[in-house]
């Protein structure tokens, strides 16, 4: 086997360094254009969490208004905001109150239990009352047209007259009356984290 002349070496030796220097720039160069990705990437990246940030925090602020939107119009057919008691005594006022400006007789008011129906708490009376039918239709307008709302939920109606006396009564036949009436509202965060008394 011939030995290469040195001058021969030197071309070879010369000839892998530029080719190698070739490689290295290569590889630099993809190292630098895969980083300069990486960084363009990340800036979109943020940008576009930025942008998400931005659509979230407008479409909160929307759907905060819309909510107390919703509120508002909801005040008015609410009896209370705050402890079902609250609600209770309310209704009981304005149930007596009815009563008596309607003048039918209220014989029996008792309280029921409380219903919670998702953000509204229902809190309702059993009443019993006689008197005339035609205090009894004023009683059922007076009930249909209050503000805040009260629903009927159960109504029953009994002739309290045994006798022909109450057809010749122009204010019609005395009735007997038992209905369940209902009223809506809130409770606050705060009266729900109060423990119940026994």
């Amino acid at each position: 086997m011939h030995a290469l002349s040195p001058r021969i070496r030197q071309l070879v030796a010369l000839a892998l360094l530029i080719l190698s220097l070739f490689i290295l720039g290569g590889l630099f160069q993809s190292m630098f254009v895969l980083g300069r990705d990486a960084v363009e990437q990340l800036y979109d990246a943020r940008f576009n969490l930025v942008q998400a940030k931005q659509r979230e925090a407008a479409s909160r602020g929307v759907l905060a208004t819309e909510v107390e939107v919703e509120e508002k119009s909801l005040a008015p057919v609410l009896m209370w905001v705050g402890a079902a008691s609250i609600g209770e005594a309310r209704l009981q006022e304005i149930v007596n109150q009815t009563f008596v400006e309607t003048q039918f007789n209220l014989e029996q008011m008792r309280s029921a239990p409380v219903a919670q129906l998702g953000s509204l708490t229902r809190v309702s009376l059993d009443v019993t009352g006689s008197g005339s039918e035609a205090s009894f239709y004023t009683l059922l307008t007076q009930i249909e047209r209050s503000e805040p709302i009260i629903v009927i939920e159960r109504l029953v109606v009994r002739s309290a007259d045994s006798t022909q006396t109450g057809q010749d009564n122009p204010a019609g036949p005395l009735l007997s009356v038992e209905m369940r009436l209902s009223s809506f509202g809130t409770v606050t965060a705060q009266a729900q984290q109060m423990p119940s008394t026994p």
